[in-house]
């Protein structure tokens, strides 16, 4: 059994990692024949996919790709995109059971944009 302050410190930690879950950084690229252009926050967008990635550790290591490769997200290169990546409602709940395992979910949308 942990003494008083072994606990003290244990539950600082577990504070300390709940705060910092899902601390993630992705970058994303585009095929080097197709860039996107990227919308303006006047422009109205509709989503045109989704994708959800798993990180380890608390969102410090990927579990699939790296990167967030925009090519098979976007249908039409032609036109300004937004990227949003976010913990969806799904990802919230998701994380509930997954967290303790250090497993946390994150969702790239793509949204293709016009004037």
């Amino acid at each position: 059994m942990l003494s008083e302050g072994k606990m003290k410190y244990f539950f600082i930690i577990l504070i300390f990692l709940s705060v910092f879950s899902s601390c993630v950084t992705q970058k994303v690229i585009t095929p080097p024949d197709k860039p996107v252009m990227l919308a303006t926050t006047d422009m109205k967008c509709v989503q045109v996919s989704e994708k959800r990635d798993w990180y380890f550790l608390w969102g410090l290591k990927p579990v699939n790709e790296k990167e967030v490769t925009t090519a098979p997200l976007l249908t039409d290169v032609n036109k300004p995109v937004k990227i949003e990546i976010t913990t969806t409602a799904l990802d919230a709940f998701m994380t509930i059971f997954t967290f303790w395992a250090s497993f946390v979910p994150e969702t790239t949308k793509v949204y293709e944009c016009s004037k």
